[in-house]
């Protein structure tokens, strides 16, 4: 799980080759950047370039259109697996 860390973690250490890299998508494109978070873009460039298997956004902000970020994400890592957190979300990591 990356919480708020911008661009400048080590996410390689913290998510390299993960089944399942959770990862803080609070802002979209047409946002002004804020150290210290990511977009939703951002954060798919992140998963595929450490490798993970899925990417799930997460820390997006009530009122948002999630279905953007979500594109926004699937346009910037088009063979990653890419899905929104939601509440209740429970995930298989079972072989």
């Amino acid at each position: 799980y990356s919480a708020d860390s911008g661009e400048e973690a080590d996410f390689e250490a913290l998510a390299g080759d993960a089944d399942v890299f959770v990862c803080e998508a609070t802002f979209q494109d047409s946002d002004e950047p804020w150290f210290g978070h990511l977009s939703a873009a951002q954060a798919a460039r992140v998963a595929a370039r450490v490798r993970a298997k899925k990417v799930v956004l997460t820390h997006l902000p009530p009122g948002r259109d999630f279905g953007l970020s979500l594109a926004e994400a699937q346009r910037e890592a088009a063979d990653l697996d890419v899905q929104l957190a939601s509440d209740g979300l429970r995930l298989d990591l079972a072989p």
